[in-house]
């Protein structure tokens, strides 16, 4: 159905994502075993239409020591090229130094980071932009200068 709507719109190739609430809503545990069922999924449909689909990987980021496996794990998966990350962790803005391994390890791999608003529609767009505020201003993003 996706590809008949692209083909409709003259789209040559999308990315796969997970919308929110993506994973680090759940227990830490849930969380990995949830991204570990959407990473393998979507590299599924990667493989079958690898010239129309791209697909972002998810993590538990409620837990980074379990994202960062995670990471390494689905960056050997066919297909994924990038993480689905959303604009803030359970109250934890993106420039905490417990994410700096995830951040490090995407641009080793070259990989994209797409940033998903975490909020209510009323609240998107101050959100999107405190969260790319927080990873300039604290520079995060100079920090880790292959992203």
């Amino acid at each position: 159905m996706r590809l008949k709507a692209m083909d409709a719109e003259r789209v040559d190739i999308d990315s796969l994502s997970l919308t929110t609430p993506m994973v680090h809503w759940a227990p830490a545990a849930f969380g990995v075993k949830l991204a570990r069922v959407y990473n393998d999924a979507c590299s599924a449909a990667c493989i079958v239409h690898p010239r129309r689909l791209i697909g972002m990987a998810v993590l538990p980021t409620q837990a980074p020591d379990l994202a960062l496996q995670e990471l390494e794990r689905a960056a050997k998966l066919p297909g994924l090229r990038g993480l689905y990350l959303g604009t803030h962790i359970n109250k934890q803005n993106l420039d905490e130094k417990t994410f700096f391994p995830i951040y490090a390890k995407c641009g080793e791999l070259r990989w994209a980071i797409f940033l998903h608003p975490a909020a209510t529609v009323a609240q998107l767009r101050a959100h999107l932009s405190a969260a790319k505020r927080e990873l300039i201003l604290g520079r995060t993003a100079a920090r880790l200068l292959k992203l």
